[in-house]
């Protein structure tokens, strides 16, 4: 059994201090965008998401448009 690619002998390994063989892939796991994160950006836009902090929102969003090849939004498009 692994967790995350790792056998269980390799974790008991790192927990008594010693190093992991590898990382654990950073893009493991990226979550897509909910309809939630999509009511956010029509309602406050970008700039506003980012001054309010909702990093893992833009996270989201951005993952969504890296999954499925969509185009990088500039200020003066809107998507219809």
């Amino acid at each position: 059994m692994t967790i995350f690619g790792y056998t269980w002998d390799e974790i008991k390994r790192a927990q008594q201090g010693g190093a992991l063989a590898r990382r654990i892939p950073a893009g493991l796991c990226k979550p897509l965008a909910t309809k939630n994160d999509w009511e956010l950006l029509e309602r406050y836009g970008e700039a506003e998401l980012r001054n309010r902090g909702y990093f893992g929102v833009l996270d989201r969003l951005e993952n969504t448009r890296l999954a499925n090849d969509m185009p990088v939004r500039t200020e003066r498009q809107t998507w219809e």
